[in-house]
């Protein structure tokens, strides 16, 4: 094991940046990264970060020893899918005031401690697991820089389970029109269905026990979609009427593209950010919302968004209304 000194001087700087945390072999795992790359990359996980080939590795049992009195807290975007999370994230991020970690590798490492049964987890409580976590992953770059996470949605479970603890900041429930939900599903195709599949079978577990639906293997691939995006929007709602008013913020999607500067006023107000009217306005007349959020060399606007989804309903009334979709007697 290395010494206490050294390691401690490596979790002390931003740059040695969270990549997981492996609770079932008791190991953390560290990468370099700057904070443009950080601010810039969509998905902090093994499509990026993860194929890094300088590596720390850290035994759990001496990070948590050596961050006991590491204070901070994180701010949260939680979010159903497909619906502008990476996009409202990034328009927040603002370096002095807010670095946003898009999908961090770390966080779905906590939604997989909570779905784990308890003799899995290695003796760690998730308060303490969490508050390791999240002091870490809120170390600043620069002085007074606040951490906000949007996790992958198929984190969405730890939710009940993070709102008490004391490094949870402010929370955001950021969710889109089911139409919108149902058209970004069709046009993925296979891979997009196979996501909504997969992600069913948790939240199934996680959230959706109580529903007498049967097997969902029976449901058609868009009934299936729907119930994706059925429980996710009723924990969403669960949990907004259950919390502080202060803690956690509600926004459909639609509202922030249709009124973007009104939007990021409420959203500066909800989280105490403290951007100005100026750095509001230079983040819409900027390119974050002629790329698209995810492939920054692709241009994309909301108009482009707007047109899929039209084309893409056309299609669909066509469809149910040609002959082929007549019973067959």
């Amino acid at each position: 094991m290395v010494a206490d000194a050294q390691v401690q001087a490596f979790l002390k700087n931003p740059e040695n940046f969270l990549y997981s945390i492996d609770w079932r072999q008791q190991l953390c795992h560290f990468v370099p990264a700057h904070r443009a790359a950080i601010s810039t990359l969509p998905f902090l996980d093994n499509r990026t970060l993860g194929t890094s080939q300088k590596q720390g590795t850290v035994p759990l049992d001496q990070v948590i020893r050596l961050t006991s009195g590491m204070s901070g807290a994180c701010d949260f975007i939680f979010h159903s899918g497909f619906c502008c999370s990476t996009l409202l994230a990034r328009c927040l991020d603002h370096p002095g005031h807010v670095l946003s970690l898009k999908e961090p590798f770390s966080v779905l490492n906590l939604s997989g401690f909570v779905r784990a049964a308890r003799a899995e987890q290695g003796g760690t409580d998730f308060a303490t697991l969490c508050g390791t976590s999240l002091g870490l992953l809120a170390r600043p770059y620069n002085a007074g820089e606040r951490t906000l996470i949007k996790p992958s949605n198929g984190a969405n479970n730890l939710l009940p389970a993070l709102l008490n603890e004391p490094g949870c900041g402010k929370v955001l429930l950021l969710y889109g029109p089911l139409e919108d939900f149902l058209v970004a599903v069709i046009t993925g195709g296979d891979d997009r269905q196979a996501f909504i599949d997969g992600i069913l079978a948790l939240f199934m577990g996680d959230f959706g026990r109580d529903l007498e639906i049967g097997n969902p293997d029976t449901l058609s691939p868009l009934e299936r979609a729907v119930l994706v995006w059925g429980l996710q929007v009723r924990l969403f709602s669960e949990t907004s009427k259950a919390a502080d008013r202060e803690k956690v913020m509600t926004l459909n999607s639609q509202v922030f593209l249709d009124e973007k500067a009104k939007t990021l006023g409420a959203l500066n107000d909800f989280f105490g950010y403290g951007f100005t009217p100026e750095e509001i306005k230079e983040t819409l007349e900027g390119p974050l919302l002629q790329t698209h959020a995810k492939e920054n060399q692709t241009p994309f606007s909301p108009e482009d968004r707007a047109k899929e989804k039209r084309e893409t309903l056309r299609f669909l009334k066509k469809a149910a209304t040609s002959k082929l979709a007549t019973p067959i007697p």
